[in-house]
């Protein structure tokens, strides 16, 4: 009997949006975009992953930990980092200008090394550690850098077989003990009774920083100097490699006022165990907040020492080609045993219009993508809910689908940039709603920018993001040009919109995270064009669908 043929159902996707949740996907279609054996390589200096949301850094993760034998996975909300910013003493260091980057270096390194190490010996137990320990003891007890490091360990690791987080809780902890009996304010057991103290007296103030700042730096400045090469000597075997995956940075997973100092003090430690032959600690990090890492002064001038740790993620056409058809090739043959493969011209129709200029199907989605897997699947997605119980996506199929999916988009940019944007989808309507797909800066009056205000402040009054810092100056200067220039800056910066610079050059986007044109290279002539993923969602009047 012939087999039936191949109709779309409502509950069919090519995968899911979110990479936790699509692992068998991830499994049996998993696409490279040349990252993998680079970062399986621990001789291969890139350690740090960085694209933005949906670009398949979490796939490359779950693809690492599925041929890999010895990876563990760190997600940053089950550290206990939050416990930092409870603790009783610590908070008030950092507010009063005390430098912590030594802490979150030793934070880091402390919590890499004990579980590189309780990998490579197989500590579960007390047991486990003794006889751990006894053998470094025994390799290492004539080399008197060795003998620092197995020092620290007594120390401050006398529990390899507790969980990550119980490591955390319980070097903060020694260390809030060290700065209140070294530092000499054991006395002051609360934030309160410390800035009580200090409220009148500023030279008392000044006094206890700097206690405290020399009492962390020596404390904690011998620890570091040998914990890496003992890790080095332990982790040996070039035919067994050990890694360490740390995901979810973007997640909520600490106060906000310590994200960017924790994450440097992770980039840093990084760097270091790099020098560790046989082991790799990879990073997954977004666009946005390693820019906002580098705005620290001290790491940002040296900034081209960890270069080389970042490998930028990336997507040619090509790439999400063979990524979508191995998805409908999987979606196909999962229900008809085909004997050929399937692609995406199998299921979608040849050509969006009659005219020998129309576009395909493929290329009219991925002009709609910001080059990113995710955009891509939720695109195909969206087709087939439209396509009800059809074998082809058509003309008629991809317009239906569109506008949801332009508006899932929209939400979706406007959520991975909450912590740099607070009204980013309000301001994007304000400025480009109902407006065409293309405009010089200048197109602006006053009077327009004047509207946006109230899309730019929150319900209070206050300033909202950057958006309302610039409108806040402009009712101080009311310099027009300054204000739309800047307003448009932010919106490329995003991925809204692509810039036009010059007649010879063409237009440019952000769209992989990276921004190349500065607020300074905007003129009222500069020529602006949105970002085809979100005309419908905007209501562009020029979005003619082709044919």
């Amino acid at each position: 009997m012939k087999p039936e043929p191949f109709r779309f159902r409502d509950h069919d996707s090519v995968g899911n949006l979110d990479a936790d949740h699509d692992h068998e996907r991830l499994r049996d279609c998993f696409v490279d975009p040349g990252a993998l054996e680079l970062l399986r390589d621990c001789a291969a200096l890139p350690r740090i992953i960085v694209g933005r949301t949906g670009a398949g850094k979490t796939a490359l993760i779950f693809k690492l930990r599925q041929l890999e034998d010895n990876v563990t996975e760190f997600e940053p909300a089950t550290l206990s980092l939050n416990y930092i910013s409870n603790s009783t003493i610590l908070p008030f260091l950092f507010k009063v200008g005390v430098n912590l980057d030594l802490f979150f270096d030793l934070l880091w390194r402390h919590v890499l090394a004990t579980e590189f190490i309780r990998q490579r010996y197989g500590i579960h137990d007390e047991v486990g550690q003794g006889n751990a320990l006894q053998t470094m003891i025994e390799r290492f007890s004539r080399d008197d850098s060795k003998k620092k490091a197995l020092a620290y360990l007594r120390r401050w690791g006398d529990k390899f077989w507790i969980d990550a987080d119980e490591r955390v809780k319980e070097l903060t902890e020694k260390l809030e003990k060290a700065i209140q009996l070294q530092g000499n304010v054991a006395g002051l057991s609360s934030r309160a009774s410390l800035e009580a103290t200090f409220k009148h007296a500023e030279e008392a103030k000044h006094e206890f920083v700097e206690r405290c700042q020399y009492v962390l730096n020596q404390v904690q400045a011998s620890d570091l100097a040998g914990i890496v090469d003992l890790t080095q000597a332990c982790l040996n075997d070039e035919q067994r490699h050990h890694f360490i995956v740390i995901d979810k940075l973007d997640d909520d997973w600490v106060d906000n006022s310590y994200k960017a100092a924790l994450i440097r003090g992770l980039i840093r430690s990084v760097r270091a165990f790099a020098k560790v032959r046989c082991a790799k600690v990879i990073v997954a990090l977004r666009h946005d907040l390693l820019e906002r890492v580098f705005e620290d002064e001290n790491l940002t001038a040296q900034r081209e020492h960890f270069e080389g740790l970042f490998y930028s993620l990336r997507w040619g056409r090509s790439q999400l080609t063979r990524m979508l058809d191995e998805r409908v090739n999987k979606l196909v043959r999962s229900r008809y045993s085909a004997s050929q493969r399937v692609t995406h011209r199998d299921v979608m129709v040849s050509s969006l219009g009659g005219k020998r200029t129309s576009p395909s199907p493929l290329d009219y989605m991925l002009d709609r993508t910001l080059n990113r897997p995710r955009d891509l699947i939720a695109f195909f997605n969206e087709c087939i809910k439209a396509a009800g119980d059809v074998p082809k996506v058509t003309a008629d199929v991809i317009k239906r689908a569109e506008r949801a999916y332009s508006q899932s988009r929209l939400n979706a940019l406007d959520w991975e940039w909450k912590l740099n944007y607070h009204n980013l989808r309000s301001a994007a309507q304000a400025v480009l709603g109902n407006g065409p797909e293309s405009f010089v800066v200048g197109d602006f009056s006053d009077e327009t920018c004047i509207g946006w205000i109230t899309a730019f402040t929150r319900e209070d009054g206050q300033p909202a993001g950057p958006f309302g810092e610039a409108a806040s100056q402009f009712d101080k200067d009311f310099d027009g040009p300054r204000f739309r220039r800047t307003v448009i800056w932010h919106l490329y910066n995003v991925g809204l919109v692509g810039l036009k610079t010059g007649k010879a050059v063409p237009f440019e986007f952000a769209s992989d995270g990276v921004s190349t044109i500065s607020l300074l290279d905007i003129l009222d002539s500069t020529r602006v064009t949105i970002h085809r993923a979100f005309w419908r969602a905007l209501g562009i009047r020029e979005a003619a669908f082709p044919g």
